[in-house]
């Protein structure tokens, strides 16, 4: 699953995925494409984001079959 944050300005991006599989991922990346964040098998999560800008975050899962796990995703800066 993707999703995008429009950040306003530089400062802390504070992310938390609850879910029940510890084969959940979760990644970072800014709109230029490098990656700026990866955090696997992790709860929560904080990067600081050096500028405003366009931030994706992708949910990956270890296995095509675990795909339909549910989790919760709260993104806040």
């Amino acid at each position: 699953d993707w999703f995008y944050i429009d950040v306003p300005s530089a400062g802390a991006v504070n992310i938390n995925l609850g879910h029940s599989s510890s084969s959940v991922k979760w990644y970072l990346y800014h709109e230029s494409n490098t990656s700026s964040h990866v955090a696997t098998a992790q709860n929560t999560g904080s990067y600081n984001a050096p500028a405003a800008g366009r931030y994706y975050l992708k949910i990956d899962f270890d296995s095509w079959w675990q795909s339909d796990v549910a989790y919760t995703l709260t993104v806040t800066y």
